[in-house]
C-alpha cells in the first residue's frame, strides 16, 4: 500500500533533508518521448534505502541517458501505473517502449557502467583488432565473445537468446572464428581471459551455455549481498564458507573489494567473499554475525565489520581486531591471517548470548 500524503509529510518533517530534485509526471513523459534512453529512480523520501541512494544519484552523470527521479509520495498515480512496489526502484526506459530494471549495486560507478552497456548494440560486432576497445572499457565488466564458424547457426541462435536475457548485466560480442571449422565462446573480466568453451562442449545439455555464463564466468570475486541473491549465496549446499564485510559507505565497499580481490581469487574454491550494506540490512544482520559491539561502538575510529560464517553448521567467527590494535588496518594479509587462525583453532566460534565456544569446527 502506498503511504498516505500525511504520513509522508510527517516522515519528511522528522527526517534529515536530502538533495533529491525530483521531476514531475509531465517531465517524465516528455523525457521518454524525446530521448532514446531515460534512467529513472522511483523513491519514497522517508525510507533509509532512498536516502542512501541520494548522494550516488545526485553525483551521477552520463551522456548515454537522461537521468531523473520521481517522488512516489507525490506522483503516486504514475508509480501505480508503472507497478512500482518497492523503493528505490531504478528503471531504464527506451524510446521504443522497452523497459529494463536495474539489478546492480546502487552506486554511481555501477550505474554508469550499466548505461554504457545499454547504449551498445545487443551483440557488438568485433574483430581481433577492435576487440581491445571493449575489453579495456571497464576492468570489472564481464564480456562474452562468440566466434562462429561459417556454418554454425545453432550457437548463433543460443547466444542471441542469452544476450537478450542478460544484456543489462553483461556485454556480448560476436566475431568470425579464426578457424572456420569450430565455434567458441570466450569470457573475459575486463581484459583478463577467464575461460573458453567450444560449441561441442556447450552442446551436451540445454542449460550448458547458461551455466557457463552464470557459474563459470559471471560470478564476481566479491559478491554484494542483496535480498535478490542472498538465498543463493547463503545456501549451505554450496559447501563454501562466507567472508562477510559489512560496509557503512560505498567508498568503504569499493576500497575493501579492491583490497581483497586477489585473496578472493586464491580461495574462490573454498570461500565466498561478500559485501553487505549495513545501513540496509541493519541490526538483525549485525547481530546474527556477532558484530553488535563493533557496530554500536561510539569511538571515532570504527572497527571493521568482518565476520566469517559457515552456513553448513552455523558457526560464526566475528573479527575482533581493529586499526587501533596490533592487527593493523583491514588488509588482505590481515584477513588471510584471521582465516588461518580460524582453521588452526586459534579463533573459536561465537555463540549468541554466550562466550566463544570451547570446541572448534573447521571452515
Amino acid at each position: 500500500m502506498r503511504p498516505s500524503t500525511s504520513a509522508a509529510l510527517l516522515a519528511l518533517a522528522i527526517s534529515p533533508a536530502v538533495a533529491w530534485s525530483h521531476s514531475s509526471e509531465a517531465d517524465f513523459r516528455k523525457a521518454l518521448k524525446n530521448n532514446d534512453r531515460t534512467l529513472v529512480a522511483f523513491i519514497e523520501p522517508s525510507l533509509q534505502s532512498c536516502k542512501q541512494l541520494d548522494t550516488e544519484w545526485t553525483s551521477l552523470t552520463s551522456t548515454d541517458a537522461v537521468i531523473l527521479s520521481i517522488d512516489c509520495t507525490k506522483d503516486d498515480g504514475l508509480c501505480d501505473e508503472l507497478d512500482v512496489a518497492s523503493y528505490p526502484a531504478i528503471r531504464l526506459f527506451h524510446r521504443d517502449g522497452r523497459v529494463q530494471r536495474y539489478r546492480g549495486v546502487r552506486e554511481a560507478s555501477e550505474l554508469v557502467s550499466f548505461l554504457r552497456r545499454m547504449a551498445r548494440p545487443l551483440l557488438s560486432s568485433v574483430d581481433e583488432r577492435n576487440l581491445t576497445s571493449i575489453l579495456t572499457a571497464d576492468p570489472d565488466e564481464i564480456i562474452f565473445v562468440a566466434r562462429y564458424s561459417s556454418d554454425d547457426s545453432t550457437l548463433r541462435e543460443k547466444v542471441s537468446k542469452l544476450a537478450s536475457a542478460y544484456a543489462d548485466r553483461y556485454t556480448f560480442a560476436t566475431a568470425a572464428s579464426p578457424s572456420s571449422s569450430s565455434s567458441t565462446i570466450t569470457c573475459y573480466r575486463g581484459s583478463e581471459k577467464l575461460a573458453v568453451r567450444t560449441a561441442a562442449e556447450l552442446a551436451h545439455a540445454t542449460t550448458a551455455l547458461d551455466s557457463f555464463l552464470l557459474d563459470v564466468c559471471a560470478t564476481p570475486l566479491v559478491v554484494n549481498l542483496t535480498p535478490r541473491n542472498e538465498q543463493h549465496i547463503l545456501d549451505p549446499n554450496l559447501g563454501k564458507s562466507l567472508v562477510h564485510f559489512l560496509y557503512r559507505t560505498p567508498d568503504e565497499r569499493r576500497a575493501y573489494a579492491a583490497a581483497v580481490r586477489s585473496l578472493a581469487q586464491t580461495y574462490r574454491d573454498y570461500l565466498v567473499f561478500t559485501t553487505i550494506d549495513v545501513r540496509e540490512h541493519g541490526d538483525a544482520m549485525v547481530s546474527s554475525l556477532g558484530l553488535g559491539e563493533a557496530y554500536h561502538d561510539k569511538k571515532d575510529i570504527k572497527r571493521p565489520l568482518l565476520s566469517v560464517q559457515n552456513p553448513s553448521n552455523g558457526d560464526v567467527f566475528p573479527f575482533q581486531g581493529s586499526p587501533e590494535d596490533n592487527n593493523g588496518p583491514l588488509t588482505a594479509s590481515v584477513i588471510e591471517k584471521f582465516l588461518m587462525d580460524i582453521i588452526q583453532g586459534v579463533v573459536q566460534p561465537w555463540r549468541p548470548g554466550a562466550e566463544f565456544a570451547q570446541k572448534h569446527d573447521e571452515l
